[in-house]
């Protein structure tokens, strides 16, 4: 079997990977099943971090002789698998294969989901007068994700985001379908997103974001543009793009909206690097703007990073 590995996504999928080779996929689900029987998310988030580092690692190597070797190919193929089943635990854990009801899916359809494939911005109180007539809010919420709406920004939340944003310009990195970009320019911000489409539901932009967005990788972008705000939506467990966002010396100011389980969105490892002595950002909280952030029940947070003076 040829296997084609890279650092986001795999075009083999994670049955035939534990179908051929099961002693491996054996030693991978032991690691999960330990951290989640101890109930230790952390170290899942940490064991995302490290695949998605390995894969970063010996994918880059090439062709090179060491990158050939059985040990380099075992390793790359662990790390697969690791970031495969963690990202499919994940989709169980957030309820993402817990349809609605089909009364609850009529309701997001013609309700909450259409405005925002319109790009229509809804005001905090409109979206809540929606929500409220849904039975099942927390699928509610994975059938919103599942439709490629990890966060909901409301026009109350993007005119709190414009306070730190003032007058500069915006890149989001990993943007999908471009809510954020299309919700931001309604409220006057002056956005460009940018997604490398390895998730398939980025290649499908809402109508409002069209203009404004475009197929490009996160190093690509942070080069050629240098911006000096930045922000980020649901970025990918363990991914390596954020480490080069707060490595652009251009970056003053990156906003990142994350799950505030830790194993499921974002570079942790790096978030926790920014408190160190010396370290380039630091991190601040807006309990006012965390509580803007719908669905509440995808429990989720906004982290702002400011580079300090």
């Amino acid at each position: 079997m040829s296997l084609h590995l890279n650092q986001e996504r795999s075009d083999v999928s994670l049955a035939d990977l534990a179908k051929f080779y099961p002693e491996l996929w054996q030693e991978v689900m032991g690691s999960i099943k330990l951290a989640v029987e101890k109930k230790q998310m952390s170290e899942l988030a940490t064991m995302s971090q490290r695949a998605g580092a390995t894969i970063s690692r010996w994918s880059g190597a090439g062709d090179s002789p060491i990158a050939q070797t059985q040990h380099a190919k075992r390793e790359l193929l662990k790390a697969q698998m690791t970031a495969l089943a963690i990202e499919q635990f994940v989709a169980a854990f957030t309820n993402l294969d817990h349809r609605p009801s089909l009364r609850d899916q009529v309701l997001l359809k013609w309700g909450i989901t259409r405005h925002l494939q319109s790009g229509r911005l809804l005001s905090l109180t409109s979206f809540q007068k929606g929500w409220s007539r849904l039975t099942d809010k927390g699928a509610a919420a994975s059938g919103v994700q599942s439709a490629g709406f990890w966060s909901i920004p409301t026009r109350e939340l993007c005119l709190g985001l414009k306070e730190y944003i003032k007058d500069r310009e915006v890149l989001e990195v990993g943007a999908g379908r471009g809510l954020f970009v299309s919700a931001l320019r309604e409220v006057g911000v002056r956005v460009t997103g940018i997604d490398d489409c390895s998730w398939s539901m980025a290649k499908n932009v809402i109508a409002g974001a069209k203009s404004f967005m475009k197929v490009e990788s996160a190093e690509t972008a942070l080069k050629t543009i240098n911006p000096s705000v930045v922000l980020s939506v649901y970025p990918p467990p363990g991914n390596q793009f954020e480490r080069t966002i707060f490595a652009t010396k251009s970056v003053d100011l990156y906003l990142a909206v994350v799950s505030s389980h830790q194993f499921a969105s974002g570079n942790w490892q790096d978030y926790k690097a920014q408190d160190a002595r010396n370290s380039p950002f630091s991190c601040v909280m807006n309990e006012s703007l965390n509580k803007m952030l719908r669905p509440i029940e995808s429990d989720q947070r906004l982290l702002i990073f400011r580079r300090n003076k």
